[in-house]
């Protein structure tokens, strides 16, 4: 299991904020529109160190569109999912209580991959 960035994607543009180096754990990475789908997606992803000696613990991807209908489709969400993690991986997206809603930036979903120790997951039939 493991988080990987698919370096041919990444979005690279001196001074930007989203600028980030090939071989970073983390960065934009952009898919462009035709690649995969009409529209092209734009990622922000993050192996979830916040430093060198800081951890959130989750590996984390948000996921937009470049144009098109609001918000990404399951099947725009199963391929960045298969883009920045292995087969193997379970990966989640969170519908948190309404008190803790964060909407930045509305049309962006999130994937998320807990990377301590064993995530609890549902039984298989209820996958």
């Amino acid at each position: 299991m493991s988080f990987h960035v698919p370096e041919p994607l990444r979005f690279r543009k001196k001074g930007s904020v989203m600028d980030s180096n090939p071989g970073d754990p983390f960065g934009a990475f952009l898919i462009e529109p035709g690649m995969l789908f009409p529209w092209g997606l734009k990622v922000i992803a993050s192996n979830g160190m916040v430093s060198e000696t800081e951890d959130t613990g989750w590996e984390h991807v948000s996921v937009s569109r470049l144009a098109g209908p609001d918000t990404p489709s399951w099947e725009e969400m199963s391929m960045v999912k298969s883009l920045f993690w292995d087969d193997a991986d379970w990966c989640i997206q969170f519908h948190p209580a309404k008190e803790d809603y964060v909407n930045v930036h509305p049309g962006v979903l999130h994937i998320w991959r807990w990377k301590q120790g064993e995530f609890p997951l549902p039984p298989k039939a209820c996958v």
